[in-house]
């Protein structure tokens, strides 16, 4: 073998170990990539689960359940029965047991226009009437925070069919015809939103 022919098979081993070592360090480097790139964060997501007098809201635009109001009755109206100048309420139990975000909450309650009785009003609020009996004049707006860590808020709406010759619509007639008529009804509409509060919105 001549001297050069052992010069090029020398040049060729040291080039193949050089490139040996070259794809070996290339392979380890791009393990330590995927290995950086593939792994996995393990973070809990906030449960956003809410309830409105039992029932799970989950998807639904209306209330499977109806809402019944409770009607106290006086000297002159036997209790749960609805007349001219009744008073009664019915209460909204917000269950946030499996909620872990703070949220606010919006109410409105109005007559509905497809109520037989045009003055039924709805006059004030409570909140938390176990606890707290001060009534809040109802201005069209029943909102508040809840907390992430309550499990339940309670709304007592007061209703009333106004009777005041000043204030209602109604006239003696109407009032009548209301109570004579079976087809007649007395119907509230309700509407709750339910908003996540933030950090940006907690901010603004």
């Amino acid at each position: 073998m001549t001297y050069l022919n052992k010069k090029i098979i020398r040049n060729i081993f040291i080039f193949s170990i050089f490139l040996f070592c070259l794809l070996y360090f290339f392979n380890l480097s791009i393990a330590k990539y995927r290995k950086v790139v593939e792994g996995n964060v393990d973070a809990q997501i906030a449960s956003w689960r809410i309830k409105v007098n039992d029932e799970d809201i989950k998807n639904k635009k209306t209330l499977t359940q109806k809402i019944i109001p409770v009607f106290p009755g006086d000297e002159y109206t036997k209790p749960n029965v609805l007349a001219p100048g009744s008073i009664g309420y019915f209460d909204l139990i917000i269950d946030t047991s499996a909620v872990e975000v703070n949220l606010n909450y919006e109410i409105t309650v109005n007559n509905s226009p497809s109520s037989s009785i045009a003055d039924l009003k709805v006059t004030s609020y409570t909140l938390n009437p176990a606890t707290r009996e001060e009534q809040i004049p109802y201005e069209g707006l029943i909102s508040d925070v809840i907390q992430y860590n309550n499990e339940k808020t309670t709304i007592r709406v007061y209703i009333e069919w106004d009777d005041n010759e000043e204030t209602s619509t109604m006239t003696n007639e109407d009032d009548t015809n209301v109570a004579v008529n079976d087809a007649s009804k007395a119907i509230i509409d309700v509407n709750l939103k339910f908003n996540q509060i933030n950090k940006k919105r907690a901010g603004t």
